[in-house]
Parts: C-alpha cells; sequence; structure tokens
C-alpha cells in the first residue's frame, strides 16, 4: 500500500491498534489474568490480527487505488 501511495491509514491503523489493543489486553492479561508473558505475547497476536483483518478489508474496498504518487496525465 506504500507503494501505491496509502501509507496514512495503516500507520494510524497500526498506531491506533498497539495502543488501544495491544497495550491494555497485555496489561491485562498478563496482571489481572495472571498470564504473565504468555499474556504480553496473546495480546500482541491478537492485535496483529485485528490489523491483518482491517487491512485486509482495506485492500478489498479497493479505495487504495485511488491514491497516487505519480501524475498519470
Amino acid at each position: 500500500m506504500r507503494a501505491a501511495g496509502d501509507a496514512k491509514l495503516p500507520v494510524y491503523m497500526g498506531l491506533i491498534s498497539m495502543v488501544g489493543v495491544s497495550l491494555p489486553l497485555g496489561y491485562f492479561l498478563a496482571f489481572h489474568a495472571q498470564l504473565g508473558l504468555a499474556g504480553v505475547w496473546l495480546a500482541v497476536a491478537v492485535d496483529e490480527w485485528i490489523r491483518g483483518i482491517v487491512m485486509f478489508f482495506r485492500w478489498r474496498s479497493r479505495a487504495w487505488e485511488r491514491k497516487s504518487l505519480v501524475d498519470h496525465s
């Protein structure tokens, strides 16, 4: 997507999901669910899956094709 000129959404999505999903879920699983380091790794895996699913739907929407780094005229 970066080569297509659509880099902002993946960067913002990564930031939001890391701070909004991975961090709180990792804290909860590590300390409240008593999973320790395994809970942190589980939270990272959940974060990666969520980002992957969102990026898959972004790819399928083909909205990234309207972005361009080069003028075609």
